[in-house]
């Protein structure tokens, strides 16, 4: 291994190593400079940006875990995924705030850290993910067709898609 990707591992290591030590599972977060609320007003305005930094965190994380396979990182995890499946991001749960983090933000990271994680999640865990992806994400009925999102009808089709498919 060249030097470069020494010092990015390093670097990624170490990154994840701060994520980690920060981590604070409660009912509303993973991190507690990133509260997850979306009972008022202010908490809905914001629900969306925060939980796409969330993922961007564990899918900065998942990528370090590949690279050392740190059980610490894997458990966090695990354990951070079952709880943003369980509270925020599933099948039928409300889409606050701006509908990019939603659709495309969140559907992105968490398709990378499906696959990033596919042999240490449970396969209830990625059925979860994988349903919550095509809740949130646009579906082209035809090539060059409309949109339209399958299990909530009465939304207007969306500017832009992100699709993922697991096997």
């Amino acid at each position: 291994m060249g030097l470069g990707v020494q010092q990015f591992i390093a670097a990624l290591d170490h990154y994840a190593t701060q994520l980690l030590a920060t981590v604070q599972l409660s009912g509303h977060s993973v991190w507690p400079d990133l509260i997850l609320d979306n009972k008022p007003l202010e908490g809905q305005k914001q629900l969306g940006a925060k939980l796409y930094q969330t993922y961007l965190r564990l899918f900065q994380m998942a990528r370090a875990y590949r690279f050392s396979n740190n059980q610490q990182l894997q458990t966090a995890l695990i354990n951070s995924l079952t709880l943003l499946s369980r509270n925020y991001y599933h099948q039928d749960a409300v889409e606050w705030s701006d509908w990019w983090y939603w659709q495309v933000g969140i559907a992105k990271v968490v398709g990378n850290l499906l696959v990033l994680l596919y042999d240490d999640i449970s396969k209830s865990l990625l059925q979860d993910y994988i349903a919550a992806s095509r809740y949130f994400v646009a579906q082209h009925n035809l090539p060059g067709g409309p949109e339209v999102h399958p299990h909530r009808p009465h939304l207007p089709p969306p500017v832009a898609t992100a699709q993922i498919t697991l096997r």
